[in-house]
This record gives C-alpha cells, structure tokens and sequence, in this order.
C-alpha cells in the first residue's frame, strides 16, 4: 500500500511515504492492522505522510493552509503568544533550527504549530480565518 511519490507537486519530500486509507472504510475493523502498521511506521519515520482515499474534501485543505500560512504572517510578538514552553501545552509555536553536521553552513530554519484537538479544540485567537 505504501508508495513512494515521483511526480513535480511532491519532490521535495521525495520518497515521502503515500498510504492508501480505502482499508479503513471497506474492510472489516480485524483487517485494519496492515494499514494501521503502515500509518504508525510512516509518522515514526517521517512525522508526516501522504494519504489517498482519506474521504476528506479537497476545499477542507486548502482552507486549513490558508489559515495556517496567515498565523505564520503574523507579526513576530502575536505568534510568540503561544511560544513553546511546556510539552503539555495546548498550542505550541516556536521555530527550529535544522542543521547537517557534515555542512554547517547550510541550515534550514522552520517555523511550527501544534495545535491540541482532543479531547477539546484550542486554537489561537488570531488569525480568525484559523477558527
């Protein structure tokens, strides 16, 4: 089920893991444990995965990246409101800086945002669009 993606919209994650979610809605819950080992071996790996047959509508993610990309232009001191500070937190912001040690002068600098969404919603106040 687990395929490597080769085409232009996904190479910079190339072999970022796709998985196939069509188990989870047409087979009976004893034959999801395939599909469940690639999920769980997929967010171990690489944190992320690319999923097919998620039944999740395509304006569902696109809203979600818009409203993310607004919280990453807000001014410096709105998103340092939810600064990372205990693991527990139930919105985390905060930026990382990603180095190889063989090229120290090549890094990347990321910015991130965790939001906790169970067993209740938090979300920041701004942007609005994220709410």
């Amino acid at each position: 089920m687990a395929e490597e993606i080769d085409n232009d919209e996904w190479d910079e994650w190339d072999p970022f893991p796709v998985i196939d979610l069509q188990p989870f809605y047409i087979f009976e819950a004893y034959e999801h444990e395939d599909c469940y080992n690639e999920v769980s071996g997929a967010l171990c790996q690489w944190g992320a995965l690319g999923a097919t047959y998620h039944r999740i509508p395509e304006h569902v993610f696109k809203n979600a990246m818009d409203a993310s990309l607004e919280f990453f232009q807000l001014p410096e001191e709105e998103k340092m409101k939810y600064e990372f500070k205990k693991p527990l937190d139930p919105i985390k912001y905060g930026k990382e800086t990603v180095t190889n040690p063989s090229d120290q002068k090549n890094y990347v600098c990321r910015e991130f945002l965790d939001i906790y969404v169970q067993p209740e919603l938090h979300l920041p106040d701004k942007p609005q669009k994220l709410r």
